[in-house]
């Protein structure tokens, strides 16, 4: 369970990491990544690509850093992705799993429960009502 590991990413829009030294910024570049594009199809090729490193040191980073396959990363960002999105708006299960880059919405509801140990639907009734998300805490 990639959530229960602790990894949770920091948002960032700030791209211009991106244009410099890997080795120096490696892990935090690799996150800035993913919390930018976790939406968009991924895989490891393409990341190691945009990150201009080869796959090998994508990985290395990756177990290194984080304990996690670069797809591991990618799927636990849009799992936390998901959860925001499922305490604080009333958009169908099916728009929470294509906006977190997942097409198939029982692909995405299998995954989600793995991580979670719950469908989509049940984590939204369990935890929307305590406070856990934005629209709640606004309430008057």
């Amino acid at each position: 369970d990639l959530l229960a590991r602790g990894h949770v990413f920091k948002t960032s829009t700030d791209s211009e990491v991106l244009l410099h030294g890997y080795e120096e910024y490696g892990a935090e570049l690799l996150q800035s990544y993913i919390d930018t594009h976790y939406a968009q199809a991924l895989d490891s090729t393409g990341i190691a690509e945009a990150l201009n490193v080869g796959k090998t040191k994508l990985y290395t980073v990756c177990k290194e850093h984080f304990q996690l396959t670069p797809m591991q990363l990618v799927t636990c960002r849009r799992m936390q992705a998901a959860m925001d999105l499922l305490l604080n708006t009333a958009e169908p299960v099916k728009y929470v799993a294509r906006a977190v880059g997942i097409a198939d919405e029982n692909y995405f509801t299998k995954v989600f429960k793995a991580q979670t140990g719950e469908t989509p639907t049940a984590f939204r009734r369990h935890h929307a009502g305590n406070g856990e998300g934005l629209a709640d805490s606004t309430r008057s």
